[in-house]
């Protein structure tokens, strides 16, 4: 059984190696995964990331980039990796929005995230907002012993991680979404496929400028 250090530091390494593919052709820069607890990711320019609960409800930002973290759990590899992907969109969007528009219901932390003071999702500023490219392709733990089968134990050891369904005009996804095999646990129970993504946003093509000028406010 993995304790809560050790599916930390798998995490950790995981959102610091990838590969990730990009639609933009957008490279992950590169971090050092420091141990800890939790572990953190060094970015090497003063971005530091501790990789808690806490990381997947963060706009993370440094000199160059906007970062959000996803995670997503379905009964399908699919329906994971939307969920993954939702979530990255919602934290990254309604959080870049409220920056711009009320920054006062954010709070800095650990030194270069942004974080609502409430933890409340209804205290966002919602609109519609298009932003350069997409999040990255998630990587997917169906149980297996893959590089990556620590994810399949995330949700239980991170407790509430902060995805509470953050997305923009995206439905959740159900047991009948796609992605073909659903998977059995032991007992014959239904298992859950996790997902995990990261979405970077570079300040050249969006700055809080650019988002001010863009957002439709609701």
């Amino acid at each position: 059984m993995q304790n809560r250090r050790t599916l930390l530091f798998s995490l950790a390494g995981a959102a610091a190696a990838g590969p990730f593919a990009y639609a933009a052709a957008a490279e992950m820069p590169s971090a050092d995964v420091v141990p800890g607890v939790p572990p953190m990711l060094d970015f090497h320019d003063g971005l530091r990331i501790p990789m808690g609960r806490g990381a997947f409800k963060t706009l993370w930002e440094d000199t160059r980039f906007w970062l959000a973290y996803g995670v997503g759990n379905a009964p399908t590899p699919a329906a994971a990796k939307q969920a993954a992907v939702k979530n990255a969109i919602g934290v990254m969007k309604l959080s870049l929005i409220t920056l711009a528009f009320s920054p006062e219901r954010l709070e800095h932390v650990d030194g270069c995230g942004w974080r609502l003071r409430s933890d409340d999702p209804k205290d966002y500023v919602v609109g519609l907002l298009d932003l350069p490219g997409e999040p990255f392709e998630p990587l997917v733990d169906d149980g297996s012993k893959s590089g990556y089968a620590n994810l399949n134990t995330l949700q239980a050891n991170l407790s509430q991680s902060g995805q509470v369904g953050y997305g923009i005009g995206q439905s959740s996804p159900g047991m009948g979404g796609e992605g073909g095999t659903q998977y059995l646990g032991t007992g014959g129970a239904l298992a859950r496929v996790f997902a995990f993504t990261n979405y970077l946003v570079t300040k050249q093509d969006a700055d809080l400028d650019y988002v001010r000028r863009n957002t439709l406010l609701a």
